[in-house]
This record gives C-alpha cells, structure tokens and sequence, in this order.
C-alpha cells in the first residue's frame, strides 16, 4: 500500500512539474487583426514578438481561442502570420498570441497574450419577413411571396432565398432600393404545399447551411384541380357568336337582290346569260366593288 501511494505521488509531481515547466516557457506576444470576418471568407490574424525575441532566434508562436493553442508555426521573423479559412459563426472569440523556445503541441499549451483581441465572425445571412398573396390554391394556379428585410445592406449584391419547410426552393436577385424580392410560384402541385420563409444573403447559401430561415411563416394549401371550364354565357357572348356568319349571310342576301334585279330590269350586262356557277363570283366582285354597281334602265 505504501509502494502504491509512493507511485501515486511521484506521477502527480511529475505531471505538477511538466505543467510548470510549460508555463515557465510559454511567453505573451502581441496580436494584429481586424476585429470582424465573414462567413466563408479568409481572415488573418498576425503575431509579434518584435521586441521581445532576437530576430535569429528560432521560437515556435502559437495562436490561442479563449486561452487555448489552436495552431501554431515555427517563426521566421519577428511576424508570423495565421490564416484562418473559411471561418464560420463558432469561430467568434478571444484570441491571443504566446510563443515558446520549445514545440508544444497546440492543445497542451494555455496561456494569454500580451494583447487580447476579440474577433466577432458576421454570416452575412439576415432573416426576412414573408407575405403571400393567397393561402389556399387549387392545383396548377400561381402564387406570389414577397420577402422584405430592414437589415439587408443597401450597397452589396444580394441574393434573396425562398424556403419550403426550410429548404431552399427559388431564388431571386434582391432588390435593394425597394428592399424585397417576389418570388412567383406556378403551377403548383400539392407537393407545393407547406410552410414558407425567406431570408436575404450576401453570400451563396446551401440548402444544408439552413438551421432557421426567416423571421416569420406563412403556410400554403393546395387542393384540388383548377377550374378549366369556361364561365356562364353572357349577353355580350350571345352577341358576338353569330358575328361569324354575318359574311355568308350578305353573300345570299346579295344573290338574291341580284337575281330581283335580273328580273325586272335590262342591264348593261346581260345576267341571264350567265351561267349559274358563276353567281357567286360575280357576287364577291360586286361585294368588293362596291362602288361600280352596274346601271339598270327601267
């Protein structure tokens, strides 16, 4: 039990004595970056020992998230440079600088830098407020969704995302002097159907990225057929149906007042002689020329 307690006791002061060991040579330095990145997009953080190390000296500099390593390299210079790809909304936090004259490795080392920086990571993606023009449809009608936002830029190209049940279905160019995007619908099916949201985005979005979309909802139903047979007759149908016989009956009311006139009077051009088959000819030339009536003589 002794020998046990011995053993025990050894390991804890080894462990007690790394530990010292390391913070003995793990030294501040000093951090540049901006202070705000964008979602998907490079940002680089630079750490400075200028001033505290020999410039031939050779020291491994480390880059810490709330007092953790989280990368590090061999410094060539006084300035190392970090960068940080693709940052996402998590990586939003305190960072630091420390190096030291032997290599940890990052996740061992614990310390805080000269100068703290806190680096705020902006996705770039603001929810919106969706409106529909009807919330029922039958099947094969169109339907309207304006998505309007307060919080969008005025300056950046914007892409505005229509959400069916929080996946991206249609997208549309945002309109940034009126502050909205309609997106149109057609057709839809009843597969159509279901909640509907919006959000405005500076950057491409996957449907996989979208844990919430919009500040709001609107759900759509879709039933049934659409219509396709045509509205009751009206008075002004009844009017119009007939308009396509008015030619073929001036044809027969002509050829009637020609043969009247055949018979009572004797005209520059004798019709009797022509043959039946010719009647309708000559109608249409007189229906077309009017204005060379022949003259009968009494």
């Amino acid at each position: 039990m002794f020998i046990l307690l011995f053993i025990l006791g050894l390991v804890t002061r080894t462990k007690e004595q790394s530990t010292l060991s390391q913070a003995d040579y793990v030294h501040p330095a000093r951090i540049y970056a901006s202070s705000r990145a964008k979602v998907g997009e490079i940002s680089e953080v630079k750490c400075s020992t200028f001033g505290i190390t020999k410039p031939e000296e050779q020291i491994y500099v480390y880059l810490c998230k709330n007092g953790v390593g989280i990368n590090w390299t061999l410094a060539k210079s006084p300035d190392s440079i970090f960068l940080m790809r693709n940052v996402k909304k998590e990586d939003s936090g305190n960072y630091s600088c420390v190096f030291s004259r032997t290599k940890y490795s990052p996740k061992d080392v614990k310390g805080q830098g000269e100068t703290t920086i806190f680096i705020q990571v902006i996705d770039r993606v603001y929810p919106a407020v969706i409106a529909g023009n009807k919330s029922e449809v039958k099947s094969g009608a169109d339907v309207d969704f304006t998505c309007t936002s307060e919080d969008a830029p005025d300056t950046s190209v914007l892409l505005a995302y229509l959400c069916q049940n929080e996946t991206i279905v249609h997208i549309e160019l945002w309109d940034s002097q009126k502050k909205e995007a309609i997106f149109r619908r057609t057709r839809v099916q009843e597969s159509d159907a279901g909640s509907y949201s919006c959000v405005v985005s500076e950057r491409p979005l996957a449907t996989t990225e979208l844990g919430t979309c919009g500040n709001n909802s609107v759900f759509l139903l879709v039933s049934g057929e659409l219509s396709t047979e045509s509205p009751p007759s009206t008075g002004t149908g009844m009017t119009m149906a007939p308009l396509y016989l008015l030619p073929s009956l001036f044809l027969m009311v002509l050829l009637v007042v020609l043969l009247w006139k055949n018979g009572k009077c004797a005209c520059r051009r004798n019709w009797s002689n022509i043959p039946d088959d010719h009647l309708y000819e000559e109608a249409m030339i007189y229906h077309t020329r009017v204005q060379e009536t022949p003259r009968c003589v009494n």
